[in-house]
Order: structure tokens, then sequence, then C-alpha cells
């Protein structure tokens, strides 16, 4: 540790396994940032075989990463760079000078390679994303070892019956029309309540989540639908990993 040592790692962000971070110097990653796997992050760089006094160089400055960047599979950033908010580090790219926001890079060393210039999906977008969302999510719920019947939705979305061993739940996809997507119900059979997953802009939950309300929720981040609530959910283990573990 020295003086200067620091790590700041904003909200909302996803590091994969065996990710190097060097913090001779401060190291601060924004909101929402994915880290790849392997990437590297160096705030100093020298080597004793190539001292200054023969005219090498020696660098030690901090490293900044802005809000809702990626940076891909063993990226690696030298000290002193700042990857601008929304830009891509291509994978095994390295950053050897700052990138500005919202671009793609890539190559040794990274250069920009476009501008990213996403388009933000409208509801009739939003609501065929979020059918084909609920209907994977329903398949995975049968890996699982979950009972699923398809159920007579009245013309409008999707309606199925979920079972477990001690448990049943109702679950529907209520599509809109115009400006609103659509929004999906999860409860308990037999239960007057149900949770609501508002597909509007903002993402909304509304109600309680049981196990499986947490189940689609982490499904559906997995897919980078973030729906807040408090805490973080995790997936039904599959029934036949539980009786591995038993």
């Amino acid at each position: 540790m020295e003086e200067n040592s620091l790590v700041r790692i904003g909200h909302r962000c996803q590091i994969a396994p065996d990710v190097t971070v060097n913090p001779t110097e401060p190291v601060v990653i924004g909101d929402d940032v994915g880290v790849g796997a392997e990437v590297a992050i160096f705030t100093h760089s020298y080597h004793a075989g190539h001292p200054v006094r023969d005219g090498h160089g020696a660098a030690f400055a901090g490293v900044e990463v802005g809000d809702g960047a990626w940076l891909g599979l063993r990226a690696v950033l030298l000290p002193g760079v700042r990857v601008g908010a929304g830009t891509v580090v291509a994978a095994t790219a390295t950053v050897t000078r700052s990138l500005p926001a919202g671009v793609l890079a890539a190559g040794v060393p990274a250069r920009v390679k476009r501008v990213l210039e996403p388009v933000a999906l409208d509801a009739a977008g939003r609501r065929e994303a979020a059918t084909g969302l609920l209907e994977a999510w329903v398949q995975r719920l049968r890996f699982k070892g979950l009972t699923i019947e398809e159920l007579d939705a009245q013309g409008v979305g999707l309606h199925w019956r979920v079972s477990g061993s001690d448990r049943c739940w109702q679950v529907l996809w209520c599509p809109q029309d115009g400006d609103l997507p659509g929004a999906a119900e999860v409860g308990r059979s037999g239960a007057d309540t149900a949770v609501v997953f508002d597909f509007a802009e903002p993402l909304a939950v509304r109600g309680e989540l049981d196990e499986l309300g947490h189940d689609l929720r982490d499904f559906l981040r997995r897919a980078t639908w973030l729906f807040p609530y408090e805490g973080n959910s995790r997936g039904l283990m599959p029934e036949r990993f539980s009786r591995l573990l038993g």
C-alpha cells in the first residue's frame, strides 16, 4: 500500500474472475461498469532492467473508468488513462491513452473504431423483448425442475401455471397498447395479490418478491433489465443440483 492507494467501485458493477487491479495510485470505477475476465488495470509501470537514468520511462498515475463502460476479456489499462462513460474496450485491447465517451476501441494500442449510437427501444420493441424474455424464463423454470402448464390467457398476453413439489404460482404477461409495453404478474395460486414487474420506463417492481419473483428478477438482470428492489435476488437452484448437494 502507498499513500495514494485507493480503489473505488461504483454501484451495480459486474466484475468477472481473475481481474488484476494495481492500486499504487487511485483506481476509480464508475457505476454500471462491466469488467471482463482477466482484465488488468495498472497504475504504475516500470522495470528495473530499464532504468530511468538510461533514458527509459517510469509511470505512476491513477486510472478512471466512466459510468457504463465495458472492459472486454483480457483488456489492459495502463497508468494515467481514462475510459469515457459508455465506452466499450474490445477483448485483448491495451489502452495506452485516454478514450472518449461512447466509442468502441480495439487493438494494441487501443484506437477508436467507431462511435456507439444505440437507439432505445420504443414501446413496441420493449413489448416484443419482454414477451421473449418471459417465454425464455418459463422454459428455464422447466429446466430447473418445475412443472409448466400453459393456460388460456383469454386472448390477451400469456398465462402459465408454475408448480413445484409443494407450491404453485400463476404467471401472466399482460402486454398493453400504445406507449406502455406491459407488465408481468407473479403470484401464488389462490392468493389475493401478485407481484408486478412493470416494463415501462423506469422499470419498477410492485409488491413483495417471493422465491419465484426473485428468480424472475435475477433472470431479467442477466439480460440487462435491472428491476430495482431492495437487496440482491438469487435464482432458484435446479432440482438436479439440489439432489446432488442433498
